[in-house]
């Protein structure tokens, strides 16, 4: 396993809901993007009902490669998603939706581990939805469909 040091080179802090949000971005304005569409997201979620007081922090990293991934109190956004704010919003959704998908479901057998992917994906396109993007929905249900 290679150990990867990130340097950052900007931080961003915000408070939404009584959620306390630090960003920390390898390149410039990559914390204040990912913080905005960590606080969208917020909001689509909590317009759909989603609980957000399981949620008391959350740390976001912008970091190269990733693709994106959320665990415990932190997800990482890729730094090549800052380029298209509906890509940067959707990953964003979907790695936040990962929060209550694992607090509430825990798949035991392999078999059932699609689940995980799969319920994420659909509040996220439920989510851009709500947020009047039903266009960017269709598209990732019709690429994911096929």
């Amino acid at each position: 396993m290679d150990l990867v040091i990130a340097r950052f080179r900007e931080e961003s802090e915000d408070v939404f809901a009584n959620i306390h949000l630090k960003a920390y971005s390898v390149v410039d304005g990559g914390a204040s993007s990912s913080l905005r569409a960590v606080v969208t997201a917020l909001e689509a979620y909590e317009s759909l009902g989603l609980p957000l007081d399981i949620i008391d922090r959350l740390n976001i990293v912008v970091i190269g490669g990733s693709g994106g991934f959320q665990v415990d109190h932190l997800i990482s956004l890729d730094v090549e998603h800052l380029a298209n704010n509906i890509v940067l919003l959707a990953n964003t959704l979907h790695e936040l939706a990962h929060i209550w998908i694992s607090s509430t479901l825990k798949p035991e057998r392999p078999e059932d581990l699609w689940l995980s992917e799969a319920l994420p994906d659909f509040l996220m396109v439920r989510a851009l939805q709500t947020l009047g993007y039903s266009e960017t929905a269709q598209r990732i249900i019709s690429k994911n469909s096929t």
